[in-house]
């Protein structure tokens, strides 16, 4: 499904989100996969090591932090 996504035009991608082909549980699923991938690179190159917590975290702001952007989005488009 990951891969599918980035294949498509913006429009179209889009559209998959307003059809509700894609719910909320895919989003926080493909939200949680890419953050853990993000965690992991930003702990290595930081850290110079991979510690579960310190990703942990990384995931929990992350994920957070795409929520509440999606809020503001929400919010200004009068959704």
């Amino acid at each position: 499904m990951v891969l599918c996504w980035f294949f498509y035009s913006r429009r179209h991608s889009l559209r998959l989100f307003e059809d509700g082909i894609v719910n909320q549980v895919q989003i926080l699923v493909i939200r949680v996969i890419i953050g853990i991938v993000f965690g992991v690179v930003i702990s290595r190159i930081f850290f110079h090591a991979i510690r579960f917590d310190i990703v942990a975290g990384l995931v929990i702001f992350m994920v957070g932090m795409a929520y509440v952007a999606e809020y503001f989005r929400n919010r200004r488009s009068g959704q």
